[in-house]
């Protein structure tokens, strides 16, 4: 949120708040070692590296739990983990 282009940046401070707005209705989902190494997996056998991790993690937390939807500004991020997240991406 602190690294989004005008006007949607926000202060460190503002973000904090947010998140913590946020939280009243947001239910963790708990990962463990297997999710870690399927989202290791992924990445491997498609060949990419860096901070696609975060993506392959919150891709990961989304198989886990099933959703229907999962909702980015950054489709592009997250169509290229394979189809089955793909199919799940709907862009903001």
């Amino acid at each position: 949120m602190t690294r989004l282009p005008d006007p949607l940046k926000v202060l460190p401070d503002e973000a904090g708040a947010l998140i913590g707005d946020l939280m009243t209705y947001l239910k963790p989902v708990p990962l463990d070692v297997n999710d870690y190494q399927q989202a290791i997996s992924r990445l491997t056998a498609l060949r990419l590296a860096g901070g696609v991790m975060f993506d392959a993690i919150i891709a990961q937390a989304a198989l886990k739990t099933g959703v229907e939807h999962l909702i980015t500004l950054n489709a592009k991020d997250f169509v290229r983990l394979g189809d089955d997240i793909a199919a799940m991406v709907m862009k903001t």
